[in-house]
């Protein structure tokens, strides 16, 4: 704050030497001539000021400036019987001990490298699954397609071309430092899949999307203009659907099958290098194992958001992920080989995007800042989210953070809500004249455990290397093209609901295909269906 005023009448011829003198008094601590004139202006703000007054450049300038370290102490005393103030100000002396010097500090951690590491693993897991599921992302096979608009389909070789498109994208998104183009074409061919098939409807469908968007956006958030922050934040989303992946995973588990049957099916590699027969276990110790890991993986997903437990958790779910890698490898059962780059990437993900304090820290600063739409205005408030980040954020919040909840009462896609071997999936069998010949496809009586009986999942995982999707439009979309494809038309469907919550029993739906449309007749009271877990139905 700087203040004029102008000297006595008496005073102005000395006002350089007044200067100068009480310049070099200011530096020894000593007294500084203020000007009565001043007193009026300048006095309200010394008691409201932890401040020290020194004389301006030139005569009858006074300086008031801030001292928020308050190290220095200052008193004011005002001597009635002059026309001129003494301000008596007590500061520390000029030669002062010298500071030692401080030992250079490493820079902050940046979270852009740990954005590009992810980007390229991510890309690279992708292009595995792709390259383990080719027959799933093209239209020239036996599985039938179910589109999202009846009679969409892309003919051949369109298929073909469009598969290697997206594995260009692939690699330039994970290869190239600049991979603004390759991000785009990445989820836009992803959307193009899962519109012309929902088989390919699958939770690492999802996930690899979701994650190509948002480093989209890390891409294209400008990095000038204090916006670098906005470029790091773009992950956030990303963060969030893996949290929520943990934790719908575990809920799911939470059930009567997964307790008592699923769970010993997924450790049977274990025991077989153990030498151990399932029957020779004690039951409670077999549920009390399997309730462990489904808490775990809950607990572990939910303990990703603390800022204290993230490393726990990082460490816990990536020996949950090392142990089913254990289990359905190579080295174990050699099963649903599509999920083994997925597990990689999410391990990746783990390490890169929890454990080091510069992702994590973006995360945090980020739900604050999302948590205060307003408050960017407001002083020291955090910076404002930019809208793309917002709504990726909200929709992911949306999509896989509440919505999954409704896969519960069966109102939302069971492949979208992470039931990763929950132990919940359906029982569907494909039913034929095994005496009429091409009654099915080469590939599904290939599959046929039994004459006249298909299971479905051992189809799927046969020609597709793929889980198949097990929702009520898409069985009966599958029944429909197989009927169709039948010189007769002679194709049943059995469809066995998910095991009840608390008793594991099935409820079990018989459907034939009828009429010039084909249209699914539900005909369960004709049939009396006697069903299997390992076999089958009869």
């Amino acid at each position: 704050m700087r203040l004029k005023c102008s000297p006595p009448r008496e005073a102005r011829g000395g006002a350089g030497e007044g200067a100068r003198r009480g310049r070099n008094e200011a530096r020894r601590g000593g007294t500084i001539p203020v000007w009565e004139s001043a007193k009026a202006d300048f006095g309200p703000l010394l008691p409201r000021s932890r401040g020290f007054i020194r004389p301006g450049r030139d005569a009858g300038h006074i300086e008031l400036k801030q001292d928020h370290s308050h190290l220095a102490r200052h008193q004011i005393f005002s001597q009635h019987t002059s026309s001129i103030r003494m301000a008596t100000v007590t500061s520390s002396p000029a030669k002062s001990r010298p500071r030692p010097a401080e030992a250079p500090q490493a820079p902050p951690p940046d979270a852009a490298r740990y954005v590009r590491a992810f980007r390229a693993i991510a890309g690279l897991a992708f292009l595995a699954s792709l390259a383990l599921s080719y027959p799933l992302w093209v239209g020239s096979r036996d599985y039938p397609l179910v589109p999202l608009i009846p009679g969409l389909q892309l003919p051949a070789p369109l298929d073909a071309v469009l598969f290697g498109a997206m594995c260009l994208a692939l690699l330039g998104a994970a290869l190239l430092p600049r991979p603004n183009r390759f991000l785009v074409a990445v989820p836009a061919i992803g959307v193009v899949w899962a519109v012309l098939d929902q088989s390919r409807w699958q939770p690492y469908l999802a996930w690899y999307l979701t994650a190509a968007v948002c480093l989209l956006l890390a891409e294209r958030s400008p990095t000038a203009s204090g916006m670098k922050q906005a470029a790091e934040w773009a992950l956030a989303p990303v963060q969030l659907l893996t949290c929520c992946m943990y934790v719908y995973s575990g809920l799911h588990k939470l059930n009567h099958h997964y307790l008592t049957t699923d769970f010993i099916l997924t450790v049977r590699p274990l025991l077989g290098w153990l030498h151990v027969t399932p029957s020779t276990l004690p039951a409670g110790a077999v549920h009390g194992a399997a309730l462990a890991s489904a808490l775990a993986e809950l607990g572990l997903g939910a303990l990703l958001m603390a800022p204290r437990g993230r490393r726990a958790a990082v460490i816990g779910l990536t020996a949950i992920h090392a142990f089913i890698l254990l289990m359905i490898g190579p080295l174990g059962a050699g099963w649903n080989r599509v999920v083994w780059p997925w597990n990689v990437a999410a391990v990746a993900a783990l390490w890169l995007l929890f454990w080091p304090a510069a992702p994590y820290e973006r995360l945090r600063a980020f739900v604050r800042a999302w948590w205060k739409r307003d408050g960017a205005g407001k002083r020291g408030a955090a910076a404002a989210v930019p809208r793309p980040q917002r709504l990726a954020w909200n929709a992911v919040l949306v999509l896989f953070g509440a919505m999954p909840a409704l896969s519960f009462v069966g109102l939302w896609p069971a492949s979208l809500s992470f039931r990763l071997y929950a132990g919940k999936e359906r029982i569907a069998l494909i039913y034929y004249d095994a005496k009429q010949p091409g009654a099915l496809p080469p590939a599904a009586l290939a599959a046929s455990r039994a004459p006249g009986e298909v299971n479905l999942l051992a189809w799927s995982q046969a020609e597709l290397n793929a889980a198949p999707v097990m929702d009520d439009r898409v069985l009966l979309g599958i029944g429909r093209s197989l009927a169709r494809r039948s010189p007769a038309g002679v194709v049943g469907l059995l469809i066995a609901s998910e095991p009840a919550l608390l008793t594991g029993r099935r409820t079990t739906r018989f459907f034939v295909f009828r009429g010039p449309a084909l249209e699914p007749v539900d005909a369960s009271a004709e049939y009396t269906v006697e069903l299997h877990e390992d076999t089958g139905a009869r």
